[in-house]
């Protein structure tokens, strides 16, 4: 566990708040990953669904399909086509004319740089030189996520070229604006410009987004509890649902005590030293929780 997630570990054991999610890495495609951006075309406004399918093998290596769909808000039309990306701890790449490109780097640093390339095809599409501007981590949308915003090199793209920019990159989720660098030249011929996520979720749940269903896991997390707090070893746990759960019990220095299946609602932390820990509840179905508990 690095430094920045022991210390935000820490604060919310010594004040008693719920924090997000914290994990080193996050995951890229976790199931039921869907991610939904605000479009608009010659036809206007619609949206661009990108939802994760399942994994392939792609030139030896294991990439993951994402199904995109296009529609219209006032028109019939919808267009489908399929993207492939490849993920390691640190990297995105995206498979494009039979090669693997560079999409996101979360191991750069400032100044480093890497070829992308574009959502346009043919004729439209470019290849142009990301440039890391600045990096950092955060707590977003459910957990600790990296983060670097970075901008295109304007030598490594034709003059007059207007370009939309890149913005904050989150790990897990990708880039703000849209997931693929675009460049607006085409946009007769490709029909539309992404411009923002609106919503992106998994199978656990909404994480960024989707309003009304936000405000409702929010509800959920503030209902989960334990009880009695503080407790001798047994206690209960207030779930969220039926789904199987986890759970996680972690020391002030942010290091891992106990775990074991709270799936019936119950726990015996009987044996564990005394003194202040942090409880994380995984349940399927459910977003992640913690909660501050004290065993005497």
């Amino acid at each position: 566990m690095n430094n920045f997630l022991r210390a935000a570990l820490l604060l919310g054991i010594l004040t008693g708040v719920a924090v997000p999610a914290a994990v080193a890495q996050t995951q890229w495609c976790p199931p039921g990953a869907q991610w939904t951006y605000r479009t608009l075309g010659m036809i206007g406004q619609g949206e661009l669904h990108v939802r994760y399918t399942g994994d392939t093998v792609v030139a030896g290596r294991t990439c993951q399909l994402l199904h995109q769909h296009y529609r219209w808000t006032n028109n019939s039309a919808t267009i489908d086509n399929q993207l492939l990306t490849a993920a390691t701890t640190d990297r995105v790449e995206v498979y494009r004319n039979n090669q693997f490109y560079t999409l996101y780097d979360f191991a750069a640093g400032p100044g480093a740089s890497w070829i992308t390339i574009s959502y346009n095809q043919d004729q439209c599409q470019l290849t142009p030189r990301v440039v890391v501007d600045s990096v950092g981590q955060a707590f977003y949308a459910g957990r600790l996520r990296r983060w670097f915003v970075a901008h295109l090199d304007p030598t490594t793209v034709p003059a007059g070229t207007p370009i939309m920019g890149i913005g904050r990159v989150y790990e897990g989720i990708g880039a703000h604006l849209s997931m693929l660098v675009q460049e607006s030249r085409c946009w007769n011929t490709d029909g539309m410009q992404i411009f923002g996520i609106t919503c992106y979720r998994t199978a656990a749940g909404p994480l960024l987004g989707c309003a009304t269903v936000t405000a409702a896991t929010a509800a959920a997390v503030t209902q989960a509890a334990v009880f009695p707090n503080p407790s001798t070893g047994p206690v209960q746990l207030r779930l969220q649902g039926a789904g199987q759960a986890i759970g996680t019990l972690y020391d002030l220095s942010g290091r891992r005590t106990f775990r074991t299946d709270v799936s019936s609602g119950q726990a015996d932390f009987t044996g564990q030293p005394a003194g202040v820990y942090m409880l994380t509840v995984e349940q399927i179905g459910a977003p992640v929780w913690h909660q501050r508990v004290v065993i005497k």
